[in-house]
């Protein structure tokens, strides 16, 4: 049992991995935005964290949230982001 958890981290290490390699080369030095609904400090790993970085890493990224009570951002992002904090329905209809 132990083992197939090794394995199983091992693998989704590696997906993990692949994803942020593709979403580098296609976003490097081009205009980005990584646009995140709803995602909180649940498993910020898998999303937040990673969409902070890579705007971080790309002058000509935009960062854009939208989340009811916990829209942020780093502040060495923060001219370049957008949070919006309130329910995600409600702040697409108006924006609509």
């Amino acid at each position: 049992c132990l083992r197939f958890r090794c394995c199983e981290a091992a693998r989704i290490q590696d997906q993990r991995s692949d994803r942020r390699r593709i979403a580098n080369r296609a976003g490097r030095g081009r205009k980005v935005l990584y646009l995140e609904l709803g995602v909180g400090y649940n498993t910020p790993g898998i999303i937040k964290y990673p969409f902070w970085r890579m705007t971080a890493e790309n002058p000509r990224a935009t960062y854009a949230c939208i989340n009811r009570g916990e829209a942020a951002c780093p502040a060495d992002i923060a001219d370049r982001s957008v949070c919006i904090n309130g329910d995600i329905g409600g702040r697409i209809r108006a924006l609509l």
